[in-house]
């Protein structure tokens, strides 16, 4: 069937046999578009969509992610991501959509998350990271929100905090001295009524109630040491901390559990040159 010809034949086909027909005629397509939804992901899901389409143009394909109202406020921090992305205006009935999230870790060569990270993200203006963390600082990052807010997702996400962080503070103090830490979360207030035993190791902090998303990817990003929570956000902050130094791997301490419905409860985002906590004392699901 010629593409002339389906084109013609389109108009006269049933709903199903459009989408059959679509389907096969976009197979062949040279343009791929990845379909991120609309709205309900962070930027932490943003980061695997924009690295697919960063992956495609180093490997000579004409690949591209479809622009968001939510993507609108990270692209000024990160403006080479632009080139990535394409209106939703522009896009054609031809092109192949894509509506995989692509977040295992060893999906793309290492390379290409390296590079992504490198000419993409570290360019930042907005973040101006530079590789000055101090040596004996440890930064703890802890998931809240909605993971604990709504009953659904708490049964998937939420886990031992306060226990995971204490056999990963144990396991960085064996690494290297720590005079200090740092705790950034999206609930600082559960932070000081939980984790105050931080302060066994060092001088304690907490970031300040008003700061946001940007101020905390920042805190994290920057830092040399890190204690990862189990969201993409707090992994892509990783990701960055290695690219800026680019020999603190080991020093980043990650739980292995992600969620319960999906890969055993594994997170299969993770570097495997990373310090990853198996499990804690009375299993991820005490205390929750």
């Amino acid at each position: 069937m010629s593409k002339s010809l389906s084109m013609t034949s389109l108009r006269n086909f049933s709903g199903y046999q459009l989408t059959r027909a679509l389907d096969l005629l976009r197979r062949h397509s040279r343009r791929a578009v990845s379909m991120p939804p609309a709205d309900g992901i962070g930027v932490g899901n943003m980061f695997s969509f924009w690295l697919w389409a960063h992956h495609g143009r180093a490997t000579g394909h004409d690949w591209w992610v479809r622009r968001t109202d939510a993507m609108n406020p990270w692209v000024e921090v990160f403006p080479d991501i632009q080139p990535l992305l394409i209106e939703p205006e522009d896009l054609r009935i031809l092109d192949r959509r894509d509506p995989h999230w692509y977040q295992d870790f060893d999906r793309f060569p290492v390379e290409h998350l390296r590079s992504f990270v490198r000419e993409r993200l570290l360019t930042s203006p907005v973040l101006a990271l530079t590789p000055d963390g101090p040596a004996t600082t440890v930064t703890v990052n802890v998931r809240r929100g909605d993971y604990y807010s709504d009953p659904v997702l708490r049964r998937q996400y939420g886990f031992d905090i306060a226990g995971f962080v204490a056999t990963a503070i144990e396991g960085s103090a064996a690494q290297h001295p720590i005079s200090e830490i740092a705790v950034v979360s999206d609930d600082p207030g559960w932070c000081r009524d939980n984790l105050g035993f931080l302060a066994d190791h060092g001088t304690l902090h907490f970031q300040a109630d008003d700061d946001g998303p940007v101020d905390n990817l920042r805190q994290l990003a920057s830092a040399r040491r890190l204690i990862l929570a189990n969201s993409s956000f707090s992994y892509w902050a990783a990701y960055m901390s290695n690219g800026l130094y680019g020999d603190n791997h080991a020093l980043v301490w990650a739980p292995e559990f992600h969620r319960r419905d999906i890969n055993d409860s594994k997170a299969f985002q993770l570097d495997p040159t990373w310090s990853i906590v198996r499990d804690v004392p009375g299993g991820w699901g005490s205390g929750i």
